[in-house]
């Protein structure tokens, strides 16, 4: 996979900056929309995250950790943060797919972008 994007890209103001956390923890956002992105962005990248049933279990986990090891910097968590929300949607854009930033899934992933 590529190395760790950079961030210096500005997404459209439909990004959300106010979106919680994503993951299966205390306090996180664990089900609707933004999961669903997430695993369909991971799934069609080749992270194979399972099923698409827009809850986050052990497989969304693990996609996420994974996609983080190899495009995030830092300690992979399994979770999705801003910063891994707008690498995600980054991700997506560069390549080639639509619905990410402006789009459907652009509204549903925390992100670093006003």
């Amino acid at each position: 996979m590529a190395a760790a994007l950079n961030l210096g890209t500005s997404g459209p103001a439909e990004a959300n900056t106010h979106v919680g956390v994503l993951g299966d923890c205390y306090g996180c956002i664990n089900h609707g929309h933004g999961v669903w992105c997430v695993q369909h962005m991971l799934n069609v990248l080749g992270y194979h995250a399972g099923a698409e049933d827009s809850l986050f279990g052990p497989k969304t986990s693990d996609a996420v950790r994974l996609f983080q090891q190899d495009n995030v910097n830092g300690r992979p968590d399994g979770f999705v943060g801003p910063v891994t929300g707008t690498i995600l949607l980054d991700t997506w854009q560069d390549t080639g797919h639509n619905n990410g930033w402006g789009g459907y899934c652009g509204k549903y992933l925390p992100t670093t972008h006003n």
